[in-house]
């Protein structure tokens, strides 16, 4: 089979190109773009170099229609894969290949479709995981070929949730390929079921340190776990920027939610509704 694979996040690519080899297939072309305007990534580079040193073809670019189309057209690829991609693949481009286009979705469709999947994390979704489908005209909603689902772990650190949700990403592949492959038609979406996981708003980015141990957790974890300290908190008054939290068995009856209860020299405890964080 000749592949065509789109990504932004070099993990995906790696793993797409990891299911292409093992299955024997050619994957002839990686597309990667440094996204829209609103959303830039940096992903697309580490990608071009990764593909260079496995001699797989790279084609950057914005443009879907004027520019990926042709290349595709005169390509002939046999299937698409896209996983974390920011583009809308048009129907002319996915009509290129002989057997069609399948996404890998890393969340529980039709739950969470959209380009902020960590949501999930954010709030608490009892479970996370991954969906291979058909591409469709809209983002995310093709007949579901395959699906894996795994438990929220706790405690809900950034390690604990990659640990079990990155594994669901081969596995859908691996076992929704053979079926688009074959054929399979998939499973139609319930979209009464259907959620929508948009980027963080600025209020999202503030987690309010009245809440309980593991919902400020799991929420900082969601906000940091592609790297970088984006959440933000206030501490007896004034603003911080964490990079994790971490539970603790500590107790404190004295102080109030937000408020400091020891300096720590790689950190502070800082009561939360019902107990002590360590936040960094």
């Amino acid at each position: 089979m000749r592949i065509v694979s789109f990504n932004n996040l070099p993990p995906l690519f790696e793993l797409v190109s990891r299911w292409a080899a093992d299955c024997g297939h050619e994957l002839a072309l990686v597309v990667t773009s440094p996204g829209p305007k609103t959303r830039r990534s940096e992903g697309y580079k580490q990608i071009a170099a990764a593909a260079g040193e496995k001699n797989i073809e790279v084609l950057v670019t914005t443009r879907m229609k004027s520019v990926a189309t042709p290349v595709l057209a005169a390509l002939k690829p046999d299937l698409i894969v896209s996983a974390t991609f920011p583009w809308l693949l048009p129907p002319g481009l996915l009509a290129t290949a002989r057997i069609g286009a399948v996404n890998l979705h890393p969340a529980l469709l039709p739950a969470y479709r959209g380009p902020n999947v960590f949501r999930a994390v954010y709030d608490g979704a009892p479970m996370i995981g991954s969906t291979l489908h058909w591409t469709a005209n809209e983002f995310d909603t093709g007949n579901i070929l395959s699906q894996r689902s795994v438990p929220l772990p706790k405690p809900c650190t950034p390690e604990n949730v990659l640990a079990v949700w990155a594994p669901t990403f081969g596995q859908v592949l691996y076992e929704g390929a053979v079926k688009a492959i074959a054929g399979d038609p998939g499973t139609p979406q319930d979209n009464t079921r259907a959620s929508y996981a948009g980027p963080w708003s600025e209020a999202d980015y503030w987690v309010d340190l009245a809440q309980p141990a593991e919902v400020v957790q799991r929420k900082v974890t969601a906000l940091n776990i592609m790297g970088g300290a984006q959440a933000r908190v206030r501490i007896d008054g004034q603003a911080w920027q964490l990079e994790r939290v971490e539970l603790t068995d500590e107790s404190d009856a004295i102080t109030q939610p937000g408020a400091t209860v020891r300096l720590l020299e790689d950190g502070a405890l800082v009561r939360v509704s019902d107990g002590v964080l360590k936040l960094k």
